[in-house]
């Protein structure tokens, strides 16, 4: 039985991506993979390595919650910012640096359009409970403040980058249609 069994399911269950930061349970992880990988598929969880290096659990039995869905929105229209802004950096490539960078929460691009704010309010987000989406994505591991208004990604973010480009290649994605702000981008 690996030493840590407990302590990972429990984080790993709540939605946490455990990854280098998390020294000990991460170790076990990737000492005891196999054993992991069989004692979470009989409770109907599935193991996942990323190559970024952290684990994460999906199955039956994952969370999916309205935090969530506000959680996974705030990152998309960060990226969709990024991706529009990247020629105004050297590297041209912000997913390279986006574990190394840090982030001010009163400049994020959330409501600096009609429809992005729109998006964030049918989600539950306003400019006062934006910083639960991002205390949401801290207890995902996602994550760490540096200090009340700024934050850095963890490496388990490239999860979300894999799941916005996963959306992109879908071809029955509907988007919502733009009403009186037609000009707004995400």
């Amino acid at each position: 039985m690996p030493p840590h069994l407990a302590e990972a399911f429990r984080l790993l269950r709540r939605g946490r991506h455990i990854c280098r930061d998390n020294v000990r349970v991460f170790r076990d992880l990737k000492q005891h993979r196999e054993n992991y990988t069989m004692i979470f598929a009989a409770l109907g969880y599935d193991l996942h390595y990323h190559p970024q290096d952290f684990f994460f659990l999906s199955g039956e039995h994952s969370l999916t919650t309205k935090s969530l869905q506000a959680a996974a929105l705030f990152v998309f229209i960060l990226f969709q910012d990024l991706e529009d802004k990247k020629f105004q950096s050297e590297t041209r490539q912000w997913q390279a640096t986006l574990t190394t960078r840090s982030f001010t929460i009163s400049e994020l691009p959330h409501f600096a359009t009609g429809l992005r704010r729109r998006m964030m309010t049918n989600v539950g987000v306003d400019e006062d409970n934006l910083r639960d989406v991002i205390s949401t994505l801290r207890k995902l591991g996602m994550l760490e403040m540096l200090s009340s208004g700024t934050f850095q990604f963890r490496s388990p973010i490239y999860r979300f980058i894999d799941l916005c480009l996963e959306m992109a290649e879908r071809d029955d994605l509907i988007l919502p249609a733009a009403d009186d702000d037609s000009k707004d981008f995400i």
